[in-house]
């Protein structure tokens, strides 16, 4: 007799969920619970609130699965029941390995102790090796930021501290899958970065995510597949693409449109001149600046940057369209030749949206300086991108050339790259958000992430002037 073959597909599998359930009981008072239990539930004195209905799906090891759906579809309900919180009322689900929950890590959390003694007490709760938290302690420090309240007690956190280490934690703690309830819309810009790199690593070592939000931009990236509810019931299951369609489908058949505001009036410049250092060039006052650390490394240092708007204005909110004048100020460490400046745009999951060098840009450039002078820059770019946060880099090289300054006007790419010389380089400087229009998408005038220069030309060609034989080739 001989032994059947194991199912690969089956010994993939790490997730088997079969018609998941959960019903709420609702009472009009709390008089009403005790005197359903004192009547041992012959008589009903509640009504039955079905947050979950039927669902049912199975996950592959390194597959990410993206839950969506309005708020009250049932999304964070069928996240807490595979995690253990709660109890489903029918069906039931399988699980393969370690599964890791920020629900249960964020919850768990001993509000006395420490953000380095919850990540031991974590590691204890998780039957991991009494060495496997020290071991990783320094990186989970690191990636979460805190600092010095690494080491104060969790009870003084905000809520966004709290998510910070609790992703932390969760995303080197070591697991099989990962429940993630929107943790990622918590926090700035920079820290969303790294997590969807931390994410995308998870990912590459074959870990199983399942993920509840409400960010298209984050399922379009990361998932899968895509399981989209509505109220409790599972909607659709698939193809990403075609489950954010019947997702907008249903978030624009309900949405109330806003009335629309009256403009404002643009206020006053507050830009200023500087005849002795800028000769006669604009610059925002003073206000308008953000001062930066000095660093202890570095041919370079960015000492102060301005995100304004058109009329010199402090700004990091723009519509889809705006202008933005980035101005920023570089200290020079010791003395340089031809200089070669770059400014970078990223999204929030750090996809390089824009980048341009000092050579892509007409107009003067500063050609070099001796140490301690001060490089200031002034950008104006369009902002023909899609509404979201995204993050300003900046740097600056130096052009040294054997024997003396290169000619940029004759150097090719290949011996311009061999050239350059690092001073400063910030990929995460400062940040910014294109904001959503109110009126109907149809009044953007693109559709993707950024606008391209089109030209269009179209023409009428009229049956009459068809020749016999194109004629015949007609539909």
């Amino acid at each position: 007799m001989t032994a059947e073959k194991p199912n690969i597909e089956d010994e993939q599998v790490v997730l088997r969920a079969e018609g998941i359930g959960k019903c709420f009981k609702i009472y009009d008072n709390p008089w009403h619970r005790a005197l359903e239990w004192l009547t041992f539930g012959r008589r009903a004195y509640h009504q039955p609130f079905w947050a979950v209905r039927d669902v049912s799906f199975k996950l592959k090891r390194g597959e990410f699965l993206a839950i969506i759906g309005q708020n009250g579809a049932g999304k964070s309900t069928l996240l807490k029941i595979l995690s253990g919180i709660l109890q489903p009322t029918t069906g039931s689900y399988e699980v393969k390995g370690r599964v890791l929950s920020l629900f249960g890590l964020s919850m768990s959390f001993n509000a006395e102790l420490s953000g380095r003694d919850n990540v031991y007490l974590a590691s204890e709760a998780l039957d991991l090796p009494k060495n496997f938290a020290r071991e990783r302690e320094d990186e989970i420090r690191q990636f979460s930021e805190l600092g010095e309240f690494f080491d104060r007690p969790t009870k003084m956190y905000s809520s966004g501290m709290r998510a910070r280490l609790a992703f932390s934690l969760f995303s080197f703690l070591g697991s099989d899958i990962l429940l993630l309830d929107e943790v990622l819309a918590t926090g700035d810009i920079f820290f969303r970065q790294k997590c969807y790199a931390r994410l995308a690593e998870l990912l590459a070592n074959k870990t199983t995510i399942i993920l509840v939000t409400h960010s298209i931009d984050v399922v379009k990236q990361f998932s899968h597949r895509v399981l989209l509810l509505d109220k409790g019931r599972e909607l659709y299951q698939g193809e990403p693409s075609t489950g954010i369609g019947k997702y907008m489908q249903i978030r624009n058949s309900r949405v109330q449109r806003p009335k629309r505001e009256q403009p404002q009036l643009p206020a006053e410049p507050q830009q200023r001149q500087d005849p002795a250092s800028d000769a006669g060039r604009s610059w925002p006052q003073d206000s308008a600046f953000v001062h930066t650390e000095p660093l202890p490394t570095g041919k370079a240092q960015l000492v102060r940057f301005a995100i304004c708007d058109a009329q010199g204005n402090p700004c990091s909110a723009f519509s889809c369209s705006e202008e933005l004048d980035l101005y920023y100020e570089l200290q020079l460490r010791r003395d340089v030749g031809s200089t070669l400046s770059w400014i970078s745009i990223t999204d929030q999951f750090k996809v390089l949206i824009h980048a341009k060098s000092s050579l892509h840009c007409k107009g003067d450039h500063a050609s070099g300086g001796r140490k301690g002078d001060l490089i200031r820059f002034h950008r104006r770019i369009k902002l023909d991108i899609k509404p979201g946060n995204y993050v300003i880099g900046l740097g600056l090289n130096s052009l040294h050339a054997d024997g003396g300054l290169l000619d940029l006007s004759n150097v090719e790419r290949d011996a311009l790259e061999s050239q350059l010389e690092p001073l400063y380089k910030g990929e995460q400087v400062g940040c910014f958000k294109i904001l959503q229009a109110k009126e109907h998408q149809m009044t953007r005038h693109f559709w993707g992430m950024c606008d391209l220069p089109n030209q269009l030309t179209s023409w009428l060609v009229t049956s009459e002037a068809l020749s016999p034989a194109q004629d015949g080739q007609r539909p």
